[in-house]
């Protein structure tokens, strides 16, 4: 199962995230207070990914009461 971001990424500032560039893609990374990636967004695909941080998990968390996320079944093909 992914998790996708549905929302506008102008959205995404009001939770501390940041754009940057991370193997030629645009993507959205919200850091902890170490500034270590704890939950990045791929700008082009909006897939959502919690690097294991229990930061992350409390940020997905607010995504998802606000609406921002939607989950996504991955095919077996």
């Amino acid at each position: 199962m992914k998790l996708i971001y549905t929302g506008d990424f102008e959205r995404l500032k009001d939770f501390g995230f940041e754009p940057t560039m991370k193997n030629q893609q645009l993507i959205y990374v919200l850091k902890n207070k170490y500034f270590i990636d704890v939950v990045e967004i791929n700008a082009k695909t909006r897939e959502i990914v919690n690097l294991g941080d229990r930061n992350g998990n409390v940020i997905l968390y607010d995504l998802i009461q606000a609406g921002l996320v939607k989950k996504e079944e991955e095919s077996n093909e």
